[in-house]
């Protein structure tokens, strides 16, 4: 299971390329300075908001925020581009995730979800430690 896990991870590195985009990651996490939407390059703000995408998709119980749609409003031309390829990347990851094409069965398929999930909520929800903000818990 752990060999899942890490290939999980390293897969959506890999797809982060190229390498600025995982320097990019790497930095935000490892800096102690969480990012926010007006500091945030293309290459971080579609990394997050392919993360954001994908939650969507995947995790039952979260939801994206107004601050998904103003972090991709900020960007045009070629920076938007930029944005969008990465943020294409990361959704693919996600959506792989969803039809579980990667695990070994539906066990290790949905704990790919779960622990997929909850890093996302670690990492952009309303305390989250890269881009706090992006998603939170559904409200009934």
């Amino acid at each position: 299971m752990r060999s899942f896990i890490c290939c999980i991870a390293m897969f959506v590195g890999w797809v982060s390329s190229p390498i600025n985009a995982n320097e990019a990651m790497q930095n935000s996490q490892t800096d102690g300075k969480r990012l926010s939407l007006y500091t945030a390059t293309p290459v971080q703000a579609g990394i997050r908001y392919g993360q954001a995408a994908g939650v969507t998709l995947v995790c039952y119980g979260l939801k994206t925020t107004d601050a998904v749609d103003a972090l991709k409003a900020r960007f045009k031309d070629e920076d938007l581009a930029v944005f969008n390829e990465q943020s294409n990347k990361v959704l693919k990851s996600w959506v792989q995730t969803l039809n579980c094409e990667k695990s070994g069965g539906p066990n290790e398929c949905k704990l790919s979800h779960v622990w997929s999930c909850q890093q996302a909520l670690k990492e952009i929800g309303p305390d989250g430690t890269a881009l706090p903000g992006l998603v939170e818990q559904k409200t009934r």
